[in-house]
């Protein structure tokens, strides 16, 4: 596989509404990383996250959006940057673990 700083990245946006807990977020993210497996495949994606809301009592993130952040932004590895090494391409995401009733 080509090296992922030689390829053009598809950007890809989700806006993590107030609404939205992870099942309905995550379920939104994995098909927006789907669709854009299946339209560039082998394409280097960055997604951009945008959280509104989901704030707890001490004014950080809620379970929610930090399970999100945890399972969608931090297992993906970043373009290389000038210092860094180039990393292995990373497989796409599998879908969300079967969660528990809340």
């Amino acid at each position: 596989m080509a090296d992922v700083s030689s390829r053009k990245a598809v950007v890809l946006y989700h806006d993590m509404r107030v609404e939205e807990d992870f099942a309905k977020c995550a379920t939104r993210l994995f098909a927006l990383l789907k669709k854009a497996a299946a339209t560039n495949p082998g394409a280097p994606r960055l997604l951009f996250l945008d959280v509104q809301g989901h704030r707890n009592a001490a004014g950080g993130y809620d379970a929610d959006a930090r399970e999100i952040m945890r399972e969608f932004l931090l297992d993906f590895r970043p373009l290389p940057g000038p210092a860094s090494p180039s990393p292995a391409a990373a497989p796409a995401p599998a879908p969300p673990a079967g969660r528990g009733t809340r």
